[in-house]
């Protein structure tokens, strides 16, 4: 198994990412990257999708967005007291834990925002994290590569290059596919299909040649 996912597996073990300050931590340094990185981003989405400037900053401002909404979730005074609430002989029916490693797999479309709103999800809810970021020439794989691995935890999230092929290991993870591909159940848990219809609302005054 490579060193970057044993690291992962054996964080996962520890419980590292259980305390709620380092996962307010996280979520903190990954908000500061991208914020202080807004530009570029933007730039690279447009470079990629051929999408307008308005478009770009929607998809941007959406996944900081889904940042904001987790960690706001997050209390610590709440945290605290579930986590003693047994060794005070009280019940903590809420308390939940995260599942120990989350594979995520994003889509090509919206591939910046399909990256940080589970990836954000994953950290607040507790767990580590393998991003699968295919080498490409596209500019938004690569820049998120670079900037995610200088803000996160090095032993709580990795990146994977190609498709993890280790079956124990994804056994073990809890993976969200954006990528509409079929694998057996025991290895996808949550899935999505990019190709499937959605709804689309069009205001009367649309121009809908356009």
């Amino acid at each position: 198994m490579p060193k970057p996912l044993q690291r992962i597996r054996e964080a996962a073990i520890d419980g590292r990412t259980q305390n709620i300050y380092y996962r307010q931590t996280q979520l903190e340094l990954l908000n500061d990257t991208l914020v202080q990185n807004s530009e570029i981003i933007q730039q690279a989405i447009i470079h990629d999708s051929c999408n307008n400037e308005v478009e770009a900053r929607i998809e941007y401002s959406l996944a900081l967005l889904s940042l904001r909404e987790q960690y706001t979730g997050l209390s610590a005074a709440k945290s605290l007291e579930e986590e003693y609430a047994i060794a005070q002989g009280r019940d903590a029916p809420d308390r939940r834990e995260g599942v120990g490693i989350v594979y995520v797999v994003p889509t090509a479309y919206t591939m910046f925002y399909s990256v940080i709103a589970p990836l954000g999800a994953a950290i607040a809810a507790g767990n580590c994290v393998v991003l699968e970021l295919e080498n490409t020439l596209r500019e938004v794989p690569n820049l998120l590569g670079r900037l995610l691995k200088g803000a996160l935890d090095g032993d709580t999230f990795a990146i994977a290059s190609s498709r993890v092929e280790d079956a124990h290991f994804l056994a073990g993870c809890v993976q969200v596919r954006q990528d509409g591909l079929k694998e057996p159940p025991r290895f996808t848990q949550l899935a999505s299909t990019p190709q499937a219809r959605v709804v689309a609302v069009v205001d009367r005054t649309a121009n809908l040649e356009e």
